[in-house]
C-alpha cells in the first residue's frame, strides 16, 4: 500500500535522510521517498504489519511532526494543520528574538 504524508520541521538534506532512515527502519516498510522541498513522504508498506499511525509515530519519534496527506485516493486536511504551522512561526520568532540578544 502507498501513501503520502506531510512532514514538517524539516530544514535541510540531512533531516529528510533522518526522516527517510527512522521510517525505513519499520518492519514492514518497502520503500521510502522524503522530498524536503515539498515537505511530503510517500511511503510504499504492508498493511498488515504496519498501520499510518505506526509511520507517523516514526517520524515523530524522530523529533519531526508528521500527518497523513491521503487515504484511498482522497485528499485528508489535518485539523491541526494551522495550529502546527503558527506554533513553528512563534518558535522561530522567538529563536530570532534570542539570537539577537546573545549577539
Amino acid at each position: 500500500m502507498k501513501e503520502l504524508f506531510s512532514v514538517t520541521g524539516m530544514t535541510c538534506s540531512a533531516c529528510s535522510s533522518h526522516v527517510e532512515r527512522a521510517v525505513h527502519k519499520l518492519e514492514g516498510v518497502t520503500s521510502v521517498s522524503v522530498n524536503l522541498l515539498a515537505g511530503n513522504m510517500q511511503v510504499e508498506y504492508q498493511d498488515e504489519v504496519l498501520s499510518p499511525s505506526d509511520i507517523i509515530e516514526a517520524v515523530k519519534h524522530g523529533g519531526y511532526g508528521a500527518s497523513q496527506l491521503s487515504v484511498d485516493g482522497k485528499k485528508v486536511v489535518p485539523p491541526t494543520q494551522n495550529n502546527t504551522i503558527d506554533e513553528e512561526l512563534d518558535h522561530m520568532k522567538k529563536r530570532l528574538i534570542l539570537s539577537f540578544v546573545f549577539l
